[in-house]
């Protein structure tokens, strides 16, 4: 196989798990989920795989569908803390909002 010619990585059911959605995300790429069950992975994510085609600066990136997952919980309990302190913070301004007007109106009853 010439360096020039593309290389692609045949996925099919036999070795790709069928309860994961994906596995593996190609970094960098919109919509690059590839699913690998961990017997493919060690085959083929490997820089002696790559060496063979020439391929070992593609600096290839993957990513463990438990960290993509890990970062999508933090960014949902981020949310959900901002969303909770504004609404902590609206509530402590309508208070002293109300005692100042109950304290003002008070004076004049």
């Amino acid at each position: 196989m010439k360096a020039i010619e593309p290389v692609i990585n045949l996925l099919c059911k036999d070795n790709m798990s069928w309860f994961e959605t994906s596995s593996l995300l190609a970094g960098g790429e919109r919509r690059s989920f590839i699913k690998f069950n961990q017997k493919a992975y060690d085959k083929y994510v490997n820089k002696d795989y790559y060496k063979k085609f020439h391929l070992e600066d593609n600096m290839t990136e993957f990513v463990k569908i438990k960290d993509l997952i890990g970062g999508r919980i933090q960014s949902l309990s981020q949310s959900i803390l901002t969303f909770v302190l504004v609404a902590l913070l609206f509530t402590v301004i309508c208070r002293i909002i109300l005692y100042n007007l109950i304290t003002y109106i008070g004076k004049f009853i």
